[in-house]
Formats: C-alpha cells, sequence, structure tokens
C-alpha cells in the first residue's frame, strides 16, 4: 500500500509532501491535472 509520496519540480508544483491513509479521495476542477500526478507515481 503506497502510505506517503514526495514531489519535487513536478509542473506547478515545487515540494510537496502527502500521507495517505486507507482510501483517498483527489478532487480538483477540470484541467487541474489530477490524472496527471498519477501517472508519474
Amino acid at each position: 500500500m503506497l502510505k506517503h509520496i514526495e514531489i519535487k519540480g513536478f509542473k506547478f508544483i515545487k515540494n510537496q509532501f502527502m500521507e495517505f491513509g486507507r482510501i483517498n479521495v483527489l478532487i480538483g476542477a477540470n484541467g487541474a491535472g489530477k490524472p496527471e500526478w498519477s501517472k508519474k507515481c
């Protein structure tokens, strides 16, 4: 199971650390790039 992810220098994200639980939901406007970051994982 994926427990955390750290993103540095990806498109508009300079530095981001996220911890995940058992259930996670990505929410954002259309065209905001939700599928884009998950393709890199």
